[in-house]
């Protein structure tokens, strides 16, 4: 695998593509970014979910053609449709927002304190979120929309691109952990066990694709 490949970025929209493309060039700025919106299809959450697996593993499928080196998935919806499909198919690491991940983090963070996943309105399908959290933790955890009341107590998992990119203002000893930063990470610390790093002198650059006829 070339380490001077670019890292592949599957997004529902333009905002959260750019969002973890920047993120990247922050942390690791030598690294080539590719991104692919899907806002053809957006939003993810109102399509059935085999129809939002099938259009992650054709634009994963395409970043691989592409020369990429890891693909982050940068959709909560995404990620519980179509992850471990990519993960079955690519032959490259695959993240995404996973939020046993990202629960985990949170709850370390906070010493046990109770802890919230914070996601926008339509971002996910609510039926399927609860019953993902059951499984990240057995009997479920509070799920909080943009704008409704925060807990005064814990730690905030913001679990969704939206959530993410306007981060709610967090009462004062609340902690936030978010989806964004922790995929970054993850992808930055998987790239040097894997000795992938960019060897290249000249700061990355980021290519933007989108599924939208218009803004392809």
């Amino acid at each position: 695998m070339d380490p001077d490949g670019p890292i592949g970025v599957i997004a529902g929209g333009q905002g959260a593509g750019r969002l973890v493309a920047g993120r990247l060039r922050r942390l690791i700025p030598r690294e080539d970014v590719l991104v692919t919106s899907d806002e053809g299809w957006a939003p993810w959450a109102r399509r059935p979910g085999r129809v939002v697996g099938e259009r992650c593993l054709a634009l994963g499928r395409d970043l691989a053609e592409r020369g990429a080196k890891l693909v982050l998935v940068a959709s909560l919806q995404g990620t519980l449709d179509g992850l471990a499909a990519l993960r079955g198919e690519l032959a490259v690491p695959v993240l995404g927002f996973e939020l046993d991940v990202l629960v985990m983090q949170t709850a370390a963070a906070v010493k046990g304190a109770p802890v919230a996943v914070v996601v926008e309105h339509g971002s996910v399908r609510d039926a399927q979120l609860i019953a993902a959290l059951k499984l990240v933790r057995s009997g479920g955890l509070q799920v909080v929309r943009l704008g409704e009341q925060l807990p005064d107590v814990g730690g905030l998992a913001l679990a969704s691109a939206g959530a993410c990119l306007r981060p709610p203002q967090p009462p004062p000893g609340v902690t936030t952990i978010s989806a964004v930063d922790l995929a970054v990470a993850r992808a930055h610390r998987a790239l040097v066990r894997s000795r992938l790093l960019a060897h290249r002198k000249r700061a990355g650059r980021v290519l933007a694709m989108s599924s939208h006829p218009t803004r392809a």
